[in-house]
């Protein structure tokens, strides 16, 4: 049987609750054909799950959550999911929030995140109060690889994060990317003297500001845990120390893998959704290593810390830093918003990738149809798709091609931020389609719509995730859009979004074209 992938792009809650009614339609389809109804069976024929910034938080409580398998095994406990289950939970906790009901998100999340309100700036304290703990039997968010249920145990999962990439620079060209990675500072001197540290590879174009980083459990591995700088193979991947006074510089090699067996599985998916990080960090910069966690790789692991250390001196700084191999993390949105870039290259890294790959996207998004992108076919039709996905073809905002090697910035952030090249497929599977997808759907009660395409690609080099090109597969997309709905709710109208993306991803899979195509994207059939 073929290599087969499953992708959960982010979103946010917005995406968190389209992905449970996937799984929950999904799950229906299966039982339609007399099969046990259980998420063992539904990912039996699934070689690898990948997923970045809210879609971490689907995969890290599908996998760790007993009274969440247990409520999605019975049509009625699913059915609950949105009352008395996870997703009503998640309501009620949103509700208990005493800055809930705010009009726009910018006064809701900044006070949730300040030290009025015990939060101090702590985006993993925030994770764990809206995800974790409405799954009700992850203590505290805080459990181990080896704990996971007993469909996750034996599948190659992987959290899409990054590490803060730095400008190449030497003595005369000094320039930094625009977001301060403190690694240390003086308590006399703090706005002045401060020690900055930011990971380096030769794999990434020279303005790219993050390289790409896998938290994975893999039941393949010897540890059956690791993490990995994704691509990076022999390249020199190094951490940079630099002082913002002076010109001391040091640096120390990352290793491109490393045994991540103890590490809480919360963490990954705490990096992949910093992404108020560098939004927030002119206004924050003390609080930063709580929203964009700083990590240390070495050769022992990977372990975050809760807080950059305090240091007496630059010197002391930079020695801290370099022992403790300490970089910042970033949210994985910044490179593959659909972790099918990341995914890819952990089959690649496991066995090598093969010809006819299957891959299944479950791409999430809150933008009008009007804002997609338009791309010219090849009969000068018009194919419009989300720019997470025309991204991975080589096409940007407006439909142009992408640069083939240097980085590029990210369309959808209000500031600068240059990701490294994400082409993986070539261009012409784009251009060759056709205008309209295979199937869409669209309840009439609500500005809801998922549209479902297959489409033949054909992988195309790229350094940075070392991915081969020419090798042929095939992309399954269900995009599901809902331009009434946010990634994060601030008001109870979101919430009842979240109601209805859960019951319209569901309703749309059981239809019988739905029910059809998730059973052949999850090879029921085999």
């Amino acid at each position: 049987m073929s290599q087969k992938l499953v992708a959960f792009s982010g979103g946010g809650w917005n995406s968190l609750s389209a992905l449970y009614g996937m799984t929950a339609g999904a799950l229906d389809a299966l039982e339609q054909r007399g099969e046990t109804r259980d998420l063992s069976n539904l990912f039996a024929n699934t070689d690898a799950i990948a997923a970045n910034s809210g879609g971490t938080w689907a995969l890290t409580t599908l996998a760790s959550s007993t009274a969440i398998n247990t409520a999605l095994q019975s049509k009625s406990g699913t059915d609950a999911i949105t009352n008395s289950g996870f997703l009503g939970q998640v309501r009620e906790a949103f509700e208990r929030l005493p800055q809930f009901g705010q009009r726009s998100v910018e006064p809701f999340m900044l006070p949730l995140l300040s030290d009025k309100n015990g939060i101090d700036f702590n985006w993993e304290r925030l994770v764990k109060k809206l995800v974790y703990a409405p799954a009700g039997d992850i203590p505290d968010g805080q459990f181990k690889p080896g704990s996971l249920t007993r469909w996750a145990q034996n599948k190659h999962l992987i959290f899409a994060t990054g590490l803060s990439a730095i400008r190449a620079r030497n003595i005369f060209d000094r320039a930094l990317p625009p977001q301060p990675m403190i690694a240390a500072r003086s308590g006399l001197f703090s706005p002045l003297n401060k020690i900055e540290s930011a990971a380096r590879a030769n794999n990434i174009p020279n303005d790219a500001q993050v390289i790409p980083l896998s938290i994975e459990l893999n039941n393949n591995a010897g540890t059956n845990s690791l993490f990995r700088v994704t691509g990076a193979g022999t390249n020199d991947v190094r951490i940079d120390y630099n002082s913002v006074r002076g010109f001391q510089r040091s640096s120390t090699r990352i290793p491109s893998k490393g045994d991540a067996s103890q590490l809480p599985l919360t963490s990954p998916s705490v990096y992949s959704s910093a992404a108020f990080a560098i939004g927030l960090n002119a206004l924050t910069t003390r609080n930063t290593d709580k929203l964009a966690p700083m990590v240390s790789l070495t050769p022992q692991g990977l372990t975050n810390y809760p807080k950059a250390p305090q240091t007496i001196s630059e010197r002391a700084g930079h020695s801290t830093a370099k022992e403790r191999g300490l970089a910042r993390t970033l949210d994985g949105l910044f490179i593959d918003n659909t972790a099918i870039s990341y995914g890819l290259s952990a089959l690649q890294s496991d066995s090598g990738l093969e010809n006819n790959f299957q891959i299944s996207a479950f791409i999430n998004t809150t933008n009008q149809l009007s804002d997609w992108v338009n791309i010219t076919l090849n009969d000068d039709g018009i194919l419009k798709l989300p720019y997470d996905i025309t991204m991975l073809f080589g096409f940007d905002q407006d439909g142009n091609p992408l640069p083939t090697n240097d980085g590029y910035p990210i369309p959808s952030l209000p500031f600068t931020f240059t990701q490294p090249n994400a082409v993986v497929f070539n261009s012409d599977a784009l251009t060759g389609i056709p205008a309209d997808p295979n199937w869409s759907f669209e309840p009439s009660d609500s500005n809801v719509r998922l549209e479902q395409r297959t489409i033949k690609v054909t992988t195309r080099d790229n350094e940075t995730f070392g991915i081969p090109g020419e090798i042929n597969g095939t992309l399954n997309l269900f995009i599901f859009s809902n331009p009434s709905s946010d990634p994060i709710a601030y008001n109870g109208n979101i919430l009842n979004q979240y109601d209805t993306n859960f019951n319209s991803f569901r309703q749309a899979l059981n239809s019988p074209e739905g029910d059809s195509l998730i059973a052949d994207s999850f090879a029921f059939n085999y």
